[in-house]
């Protein structure tokens, strides 16, 4: 450096006069002959008086160096006296340059050994050597060191200086790797020495040196020493960081201090990773590999003990010591954050422990914790909602429609941002354990489900005090007595010859509230088919099935197991009359055999054979027998009992899980017809789900049901016979007797009740029906409807508007139905067949209502009303077949009736062969019980079917295809109970109806027997093919 700089290069000689050389100068050589002394300039051994010579001018200038420090002026190794002194000697002893060169860094070496030279001074002392001479412009000479060609031409050197080089660099590479050893192994504190000195010198003048000679086991026995020494300082270091975040005292552990040693041991490596990130190892020690070996496993068996042992003592103090959930997930975030450090530091280990297992119990008593809070949250979101349009003040007053936003109400909003934080409190943890996860969300969703439930039956609750309320009338004639009531009603058949007054039919004043709880069902329904989806229902039904499966049906079934049956109560036929106008009010009440009431229908108003089509859920852990009492609703007075019967659930006569229909004939006179299906109670997130989502459809359809029951009674007014006949003249006014107004006594719960009796005219109709009068009769119906939605239309959402419509047409069709054949039975049936006239009219109503329902605009080309494939329902279809076989022959509809049956027998029989080419023989014999299973039934309504909105969809829609694309004989044998001579044929259509359901239901029990044996055998093949865990998450 600046010391080469200094040093002349020449060998000329100098003036030696001020140098003291006295005779006790070891650097004298006197021989004495005759008393006169002579000087002699060559010692014996040159090479050692110049390098003592060059040992004691460097020691003087180095400690002149060292009091001079701080001037700024770099490392000087010798002095310029020193120098020329040096210079002179060489020339006078005939040192060569190398050999100087040699014995300079030998001396540089001794006293970087014994610790007298620094680092600097070495690194300074090998640039020296090595520095390039430079031209000195004043002096006109070369300015450095002159034996710069003959150092590097080491061919040149004599074997001494060379062997005495390589000593050189062999002995300075050893006194640096103890400096290495020494500095680096404090790498791991927070403020360690630098090794960049020792490493520069090191790479630069010495492993450059083509002199150097050094075995690579004795390097791989340094890297393999200090190797040692790093990983022993690791361990100290993370020893000296446990007790700094961990007490002695095992009763003052808590998750904080596993959090914050955790913290601790990543700040330290990442502390370490940056710190070295440019030289991630040195002399074959990495510091980082080697602290994440030693102290990520040490920590993570630390963390395993800390954690067991904190939960060891917090169980034992009992609920006041149970560690705080927010905690244990603060601390699975640290740990998870670690062994994501752990897999990055260490590839191809595993984690020591499994995290999530340890874990898991503060996730399950958090779902529990919100579990037992989610009844209190639905019931306060109710108890705080007022159920109005939500649209600001100035819009209103500016007349300005709500949206579709605005017409629902708070609740369903802060019911789903309950759900939604449920859900992602568990998401935003990660949790990296598949199975764990989806057994977590499957115990979410059950909790939304009973949520979903709950708010369902509150909003019925306040739908049902609002759809029953009474009008002014009805609650001015509720506070007269009995007999004002029975006064009144006389003197009104007595003015009215029987008939109801002309006066025009108000229609029923629905509350917005009403209908915007109908908007919140639907609206939780959309919400419950989103949570569905951010879930990812499938795959973690999927993981469970896959990894954790639950047995097959067959299989399941032991103490414990829960069925849900569901009873669908479709209609009754040749009830008793319990009024004395020949007609009844019928209702059905299901109860078990404890008397404890399970569920009650609507009531049909002045029916002998009503339809309910109500549908209800039992739960049972075992058989059960259900009674099914009709009774007679009466306004005054009590209700009469129109029969009883009985039907048992058995989960082992449904083990098929196949839908049966069932006849049930009442113990006085009529009879029954109910759907009964089973499904097993599962913890399964699919069937939570399907579950939620059918008890909102089923919440929408009664709420929409008790809208259109408003409205079916002036339907069924209108679409009746008595307008037909006086449509054709056929009506006449008889004379009212005491007798007949006593008849109409029994109507005074239909008034009072608000439902109309009638809209024929007093006084004579008309002989003949033209096209105007028949169109006439609907317009008060057709007005009706359009008071009636003009009221919906101001709170009801577009969808929901286009549900109560549709609710309302099929309303409609049903009574057209009923006006042209009675119910499907295998008995025969009193009423009678409509003339051809009569049939022509009808028709003619049902295109005038289709046209209404479409409301196609003309103008804008666009369908304002339900759209065209909702209306060609297959009822609507079957009512166009059924005008075409209305006035067939009997024989003739025996024979198609026939045709139809024995193709559909084919259709059986083929689709029965293909599945037993892969499953079960192709027959069974012996014929089954009266009642069995519907032939060729598709479990399209089960739970799992109604999971979300696009199954739901899916299963309607195959549901449609399947209706349009098999032809059945059902209205053809409607048309025959109508015929006398046709009943022993529908006899025995009904017992061979009975053998094909028999012989499908056996070939769907073996099937299914089948089937759940290979999925066992397959279940367990996978089960011993399980691999090792995997840790990626459902999420993504």
């Amino acid at each position: 450096m600046s010391g080469g700089a200094e040093l002349d290069g020449t060998d000329q000689s100098v003036d030696m006069s001020g140098l003291n050389l006295g005779d006790s100068s070891p650097r004298n050589s006197i021989s004495s002959e005759g008393g006169q002394g002579t000087f002699t300039f060559i010692p014996p051994d040159p090479r050692a008086y110049y390098r003592r010579l060059l040992k004691a001018c460097l020691t003087v200038d180095l400690a002149d160096e060292q009091s001079a420090e701080g001037d700024g002026s770099g490392v000087k190794l010798l002095s310029k006296p020193s120098l020329d002194l040096l210079n002179e000697v060489a020339v006078r002893w005939r040192i060569p340059s190398f050999t100087r060169m040699v014995l300079f860094l030998d001396v540089i070496r001794e006293k970087y050994q014994h610790q007298e030279a620094s680092l600097e001074i070495l690194d300074a002392a090998f640039l020296y050597v090595r520095e390039t001479p430079l031209p000195d412009p004043k002096k006109g000479r070369t300015h450095g060191p002159p034996h710069q060609a003959s150092l590097l031409d080491r061919s040149k050197w004599t074997v001494q200086d060379l062997a005495l080089y390589k000593h050189i660099l062999s002995t300075v590479h050893d006194a640096l790797l103890r400096e290495l050893f020494d500095t680096f192994q404090h790498c791991y504190e927070n403020k360690p020495p630098s090794i960049g000195a020792v490493m520069y010198v090191l790479e630069n003048h010495i492993y450059d040196d083509e002199a150097f000679d050094k075995a690579p086991e004795d390097l791989d026995a340094f890297a393999s020493a200090l190797q040692q020494r790093l990983k022993e300082k690791a361990r100290l270091k993370y020893q000296e960081i446990l007790a700094k975040n961990v007490s002695d005292n095992a009763t003052e552990w808590e998750f904080y201090n596993v959090v914050q040693l955790g913290k601790a041991v990543t700040g330290l490596c990442e502390k370490i990773q940056k710190r070295y990130k440019k030289n991630p190892e040195v002399m074959g020690a990495n510091p980082l590999g080697i602290l994440v070996e030693e102290i990520l496993p040490s920590f993570a068996d630390d963390a395993k003990a800390l954690v067991t042992r904190i939960m060891e003592l917090s169980k034992q103090k009992g609920e006041e010591g149970e560690v705080p959930i927010q905690d244990g997930f603060d601390l699975y975030r640290e740990l998870v954050e670690l062994r994501r450090f752990y897999a990055q530091a260490l590839p191809g280990r595993e984690f020591t422990f499994h995290i999530e297992e340890l874990l898991q119990q503060f996730v399950w008593r958090w779902i529990a914790l919100t579990d037992d809070k989610m009844i209190a949250w639905i019931e306060g979101a109710v108890a705080h909602d007022d159920f109005q349009v939500r649209q600001q003040a100035a819009d209103k007053e500016a007349g300005i429609p709500p949206t579709e936003d605005e017409r629902r109400s708070q609740s369903a909003m802060d019911i789903y941002r309950i759900f939604n934080q449920s859900i992602d409190q568990i998401a935003k943890l990660e949790w990296d354990d598949d199975l764990q996860y989806a057994k977590f969300m499957t115990a979410v969703s059950k909790s939304i489900g009973k949520g979903v439930a709950r708010y369902c039956e509150l909003l019925e609750i306040k739908f049902a005090k609002e759809m029953d309320r009474q009008t002014p009338e009805q609650e001015m004639r509720a506070q007269q007595s009995q007999r004002d009531k029975w006064l009144s009603a006389a003197k009104e058949a007595w003015a009215t010859g029987g008939r109801m007054s002309s006066e025009k039919i108000e229609p029923f004043q629905f509350w917005p509230e009403s209908f915007v709880k109908i908007n919140d069902i639907e609206y939780a329904t959309m919400q419950l088919d989103k949570v569905e989806k951010e879930i990812n229902v499938d795959a973690c039904a999927a993981v469970i099935q896959e990894r954790d499966p639950s047995p097959p049906p067959n299989v399941r079934g032991g103490r414990g197991s829960k069925f849900m049956f569901t009873i669908k109560i479709i209609e009754a036929e040749d009830l008793k009359a319990g009024d004395v106008n020949g007609l009844s009010d019928p209702y059905v009440v299901l109860g078990d055999e404890y008397q404890k009431r399970l569920a009650k229908t609507r009531t049909v108003y002045q029916s002998l054979n009503p339809r309910w089509d109500e549908t209800v859920d039992i739960l049972t852990t075992g058989p059960l027998n259900v009674i099914a009492t009709v009774w007679d609703w009466d306004m005054v007075g009590d209700h009469d009992c129109l029969g009883r019967t009985s039907l048992k659930l058995d989960p082992s006569h449904f083990n098929d899980y196949l839908p049966r229909e069932y006849w049930l004939d009442l113990d006085t006179q009529g009879r029954v017809l109910v759907r009964v299906s089973m499904e097993g109670e599962r913890d399964d997130i699919q069937f939570y789900f399907g579950k939620a989502f059918r008890t909102l459809k089923r919440t929408e359809r009664d709420m929409a049901r008790k809208v259109t029951d408003k409205l079916s009674a002036y339907i069924q007014q209108c679409l009746s016979r008595r307008t037909l006949r006086a449509l054709l003249g056929q009506g006449t006014l008889s004379s009212v007797t005491m007798h007949s107004a006593r008849g109409y006594f029994s109507k005074l719960s239909s008034q009072v009740a608000g439902r109309p009796m009638s809209i024929a005219a007093s006084g004579a109709a008309p002989t003949g029906a033209t096209p105007e009068s028949v169109s006439n009769a609907l317009k008060p119906l057709l007005q009706y409807f359009d008071d009636n939605f003009a009221i919906m239309k101001q709170t009801l959402t577009d969808s929901a508007m286009i549900m109560i419509m549709t609710r309302l047409w099929k309303e409609t069709l049903v009574t057209i139905e009923g006006l042209l054949v009675p119910p499907l039975s295998d008995k025969p049936s009193g009423q009678k067949p409509l003339t051809q006239q009569e049939v022509d009219i009808v028709y003619r109503w049902l295109q005038t209502l289709f046209d209404f329902f479409h409301a196609y605009d003309e103008e804008d080309k666009v369908a304002n009303g339900v759209p065209l494939d909702v209306l060609k329902s297959p009822k609507y279809h079957d009512l166009q077949n059924l005008n075409f076989f209305y006035f067939e022959s009997t024989d003739n509809l025996i024979r198609t009736s026939d045709g139809i049956a024995q193709a559909t027998a084919r259709r059986q029989q083929e689709t029965a062969a293909k599945l037993n080419r892969f499953s079960a023989p192709s027959s069974f014999g012996g014929s089954g019980p009266m009642l069995m299973p519907m032939s060729g039934t598709r479990r399209t309504k089960s739970i799992l079917m109604s999971r979300n909105l696009g199954t739901m969809r899916k299963a309607k829609e195959e549901k449609r295809k399947e209706a349009q694309a098999d032809p059945n004989d059902d209205m053809i044998l409607r048309i025959l109970r109508m015929r006398p001579e046709a009943e022993r044929y529908l006899k025995d259509r009904s017992r061979q109806k009975e053998r094909l359901a028999a012989a499908a239901a056996a070939e769907a029990i073996v099937r299914q027997s089948l089937q759940a044996s290979r999925q066992a055998a397959r279940q367990e093949v996978m089960n011993k093919s399980v691999g090792a865990r995997r840790w990626d998450t459902i999420r993504e």
